[in-house]
């Protein structure tokens, strides 16, 4: 992972090499340990069971309820630094619009593959996240499949739209922006990631501090919005989502936007940072499964659902314990609306 380290498992088209062959600051190689291997690694004796997976079908077992298919796809670790103690919150601009190209970059060329159906793009930072590794990396794993939880996500995106006649995410947003008075007509300087925001919509709504504000807006973009969700899953947990319809991470997050996510991310990743000082957290890009694959060419995921980006801090024992796993139900005590407060009044002048 360190400067001047070359991995033998990195594919010259996924290295992106900044510099010289000895500098380098960001670069994207195979998962040493994967969950998923590519298909050409797959012995040929599995090429029949392999058709019937492409055809959606799949291998049932001896016991009808249950469903196996080969284990292909793409595992890739995005290795963000060569510096073995980078914090993403402390990283530069810079290097998060990097991130973000990179993420994109692996996306679209993953998307490429007939075999894959959905991306999921994380980063586990810390113990307590699930990371095995210090160095700051995230990955990208690329399946055969739309996971369960993935499509119980788009079926009840599928189902308010079709109640409500717009997607959840339009609904999300729109209250927010009318609990601040907002309306679409609002924007903010998104070039100056250094803008106090929270404290412009605190003069703008006639407060004197953005503590006053009953919302659980966290901080804001022209074209992105990060809040705390209604139901939150724990403390602090921050959902960033673009105020724009788009579905899927890798062609929806165009050159244009690149630089206003970066700029919002940072300053969410900052206000914890200071907040809950450096915890640990997971952070997923969730995108819709890719269109006019598999059962997927019967939906139009652009109408009903937006690929959005969660933050979710692990905050210590409790988290996920015997409750959640039985029940399936999160317990949070906090208030979303006193979490937001506390967040959008991080001094963000206080980082060096």
């Amino acid at each position: 992972f360190k400067t001047g380290k070359k991995n033998p498992r990195e594919p010259q088209q996924t290295q992106e090499e900044k510099e010289t062959e000895s500098t380098w600051k960001l670069r994207v190689v195979e998962n040493k340990y994967p969950a998923v291997v590519p298909i050409t690694t797959i012995e040929a004796s599995t090429a029949a069971a392999l058709a019937v997976q492409k055809a959606g079908v799949g291998l049932h077992t001896e016991l009808q309820d249950e469903f196996q298919i080969e284990a292909v796809g793409h595992h890739e670790v995005v290795i963000e630094s060569p510096n073995h103690n980078e914090v993403l919150a402390l990283s530069s601009l810079s290097a998060i619009e990097d991130l973000l190209t990179a993420w994109r970059a692996r996306g679209q060329e993953l998307a490429a593959d007939p075999w894959i159906h959905h991306i999921i793009y994380f980063k586990n930072c810390g113990p307590g996240s699930g990371a095995s590794l210090v160095h700051p990396h995230s990955q990208i794993v690329a399946l055969p499949i739309v996971p369960q939880q993935v499509e119980s996500h788009q079926q009840r995106a599928r189902d308010y739209y079709t109640s409500r006649g717009h997607s959840v995410f339009h609904g999300m947003i729109q209250r927010i922006e009318d609990e601040m008075e907002l309306g679409d007509s609002f924007s903010l300087p998104s070039q100056d990631c250094n803008a106090s925001t929270v404290l412009d919509l605190a003069n703008r709504n006639g407060s004197s501090s953005s503590s006053s504000i009953s919302s659980r807006l966290v901080d804001l973009t022209d074209s992105f919005i990060a809040f705390i969700p209604f139901a939150a899953i724990s403390p602090f947990f921050i959902r960033i989502v673009p105020r724009f319809e788009s579905a899927t991470f890798h062609s929806g997050l165009t050159d244009e936007y690149i630089p206003e996510l970066a700029c919002i991310l940072k300053r969410c990743l900052q206000r914890l940072h200071v907040e809950l000082d450096e915890p640990d957290f997971n952070l997923v890009v969730r995108s819709a499964p890719l269109p006019n694959r598999g059962s997927q060419c019967a939906f139009n995921s652009e109408a009903t659902f937006r690929w959005h980006i969660t933050i979710n801090p692990r905050l210590g024992a409790g988290a996920m314990a015997g409750f959640e796993f039985g029940s399936g139900i999160f317990s949070n005590a906090n208030l979303p609306e006193d979490d937001a407060a506390i967040l959008r009044n991080v001094d963000l002048g206080t980082i060096a």
